[in-house]
């Protein structure tokens, strides 16, 4: 028999199946549920005169049952019920007393005054407990739902940031890794998360907007992204003097090359530790403060997200009106405290109009082979540091070294950045870059300018950089 809360609250759970002629009493009982278990059962609800009211056969796991107006419930082992003959409207009549091993006799007419199934004796005490009960169970309840339901919005809300940091790791591969690209990239990715474009609006003049709403963004603490390779250290390694699409060399640019790497060095980069193939890999990463639109989880996730990470150290944590000790709140294996303060500056980051949202920080991080050369630029970052992305349309080349003498060198501090400007990649147009030939020919003199677009470049000189003790080696 289950006639207490703890023993309707375990019910067969953790119990070895039932065998025939086995069977728990639960009193009182209007619902059951066999999540837990691991075995089906049959489910027999009996009102308060001891007649059989309904029966479920052969009930799963995980599954839940409710029959208003029975007083019990009797589970019995799967099939049993169709071999005993239980059917609703049955009798159920109770012998032997309240005993754990009290017997059911199944009477087919009501034919004596309604037996008192067992422990119903103290039916008054117990009155009012299955309200009680829901009662207590009622918050868990709905805090489980509404916890499963923010949970299924983030993770759609991931899915679509992933795809926008796809599309911007796409651009940046194409554009020489340069920031106005990615961001450019990044917004176009990001516009079936802000709402897509407006009715009857084409794509491109919804994408001002998206791309105003990721520098917003930026500004405002709950959006960022940046550059994790290639560092400078591997231009320390591998950069050389940039040439436009014709072989000739753009004033004041370091590039990484990118052609041929099949057939280049293998060589281990002594600053970056990275080889030319995996210095052409554009690393992003991309940090979301995601909105939590559901109440009562939302506040408090972040009230606990603040406590673990120790947003507030300056102040005493509370737990209500009640002081939490100082100190971490936890210790993971290595000793390390379990916070991480880079989250806490997202957890109530403000939007547009200014009012701080509850968020939820989300990171990405997206890999790509560059199609490019990668240059250097003022956003990109010092080696394992990755320094957040540049805003603004446009990038600031991060090297005013004479072409002519560029060699691979240290960039791990940046330098005075020229004031040369890209707005970005363009193979046959760099606005605002001087195209350099060796002899001193300009485009006009050359005859470059005058090329058609039939004009076949075959290939031009370049200097292959490998690491070496004296500089860069002619390959």
């Amino acid at each position: 028999m289950a006639a207490t809360f703890l023993s309707r609250l375990r019910g067969l759970i953790g119990r070895p199946p039932l065998t025939s002629w086995q069977g728990l009493w639960i009193e009182p009982c209007c619902a059951i549920h066999t999540f837990g278990m691991a075995h089906p059962i049959d489910v027999v609800f009996v009102d308060s005169d001891g007649w059989a009211v309904a029966v479920h056969e052969q009930l799963p796991p995980r599954r839940l049952r409710i029959c208003w107006g029975s007083r019990g419930a009797l589970e019995l082992a799967a099939g049993f019920a169709s071999e005993a003959g239980i059917r609703p409207g049955l009798r159920l009549n109770w012998e032997g007393g309240a005993g754990r091993r009290s017997r059911i006799c199944i009477v087919a007419a009501r034919r004596s005054p309604p037996a008192r199934s067992p422990g119903t004796a103290g039916r008054n005490r117990m009155a009012g407990s299955a309200t009680v009960e829901w009662l207590v169970a009622a918050p868990f309840v709905l805090l489980l739902g509404l916890g499963t339901l923010q949970w299924g919005l983030l993770f759609n809300a991931r899915q679509a940031l992933d795809y926008a940091l796809q599309q911007a790791t796409r651009a940046g591969a194409v554009s020489a890794a340069s920031a106005g690209s990615i961001e450019r990239g990044l917004a176009h990715g990001l516009l079936p998360y802000f709402g897509g474009a407006a009715a009857g609006q084409a794509v491109s003049a919804s994408l001002p907007v998206a791309l105003a709403k990721v520098r917003g963004g930026k500004a405002a603490g709950w959006l960022n992204w940046r550059q994790l390779s290639p560092t400078r250290a591997s231009f320390d390694d591998w950069g050389e003097p940039a040439r436009d699409a014709m072989g000739d060399a753009v004033a004041g640019a370091v590039e990484i090359p990118n052609d041929n790497l099949r057939y280049r060095t293998r060589a281990i980069g002594t600053s970056s530790r990275q080889t030319l193939a995996d210095a052409n890999l554009l690393k992003l990463e991309l940090t979301v403060g995601v909105p939590l639109a559901v109440p009562l989880v939302a506040p408090l996730a972040v009230w606990w997200m603040e406590i673990v990470d120790q947003c507030r150290a300056a102040a005493p944590r509370m737990l209500g009106a009640v002081p939490l000790p100082a100190g971490p709140v936890g210790m993971n294996q290595a000793g390390a405290e379990l916070g991480q303060s880079w989250r806490c500056t997202y957890y109530r980051a403000r939007d547009g109009e200014g009012r701080a949202l509850l968020r939820w920080p989300v990171r990405l991080h997206a890999m790509m082979r560059m199609q490019s050369p990668a240059r250097l630029w003022a956003h990109t970052p010092v080696a394992g540091a990755g320094v957040a992305g540049e805003a603004g349309p446009t990038d600031t080349v991060a090297s005013d070294s004479n072409v002519g003498a560029i060699s691979p060198g240290n960039y791990a501090t940046a330098p005075t950045p020229p004031t040369l400007l890209l707005d970005s990649w363009v193979d046959q147009a760099l606005h605002g870059v001087a195209r350099l030939n060796p002899n001193g020919d300009t485009p006009a003199s050359d005859g470059s300018a005058a090329r058609s677009s039939e004009f076949l470049q075959i290939g031009s000189d370049r200097l292959i950089s490998e690491p070496a003790a004296c500089g860069p080696s002619a390959g």
